[in-house]
């Protein structure tokens, strides 16, 4: 579920840029809020992305978070960046940023090399 104050941007960026990818978005929403709170996602074939960083300037026992999962068919993404507290509530965010990777670098493990996907 998209909460409602990412609701209307988000919708309103599907249908001018992607129509049709309603379900999709919403799948990657869901696990970027997952990831973001740092709890277990259950989506497949998708790359996710977690970076953690405790620095000056925020709050005490707070950390700031960028979460962002990509599906790695069609390389749409959702990011969310904020700061959460101990608790994991947020002080801060989360924050929205949604497009479409034209050019993801990965590691496959199974050919022990670097994979490179266009998307045109």
């Amino acid at each position: 579920m998209i909460e409602p104050k990412h609701s209307i941007p988000l919708t309103t960026a599907i249908t001018a840029s992607t129509p049709g990818k309603n379900a999709l978005i919403e799948a990657l929403y869901s696990e970027a809020q997952d990831l973001f709170f740092d709890r277990q996602g259950k989506g497949t074939n998708l790359s996710r992305i977690r970076m953690v960083v405790k620095g000056e300037g925020q709050p005490k026992d707070s950390q700031a978070i960028l979460a962002r999962v990509v599906d790695n068919e069609t390389g749409f993404f959702i990011e969310l960046t904020g700061v959460i507290d101990k608790s994991a509530k947020a002080v801060s965010g989360p924050f929205l940023c949604y497009g479409k990777l034209y050019l993801n670098e990965w590691k496959n493990p199974q050919l022990s090399n670097t994979q490179t996907k266009i998307w045109r």
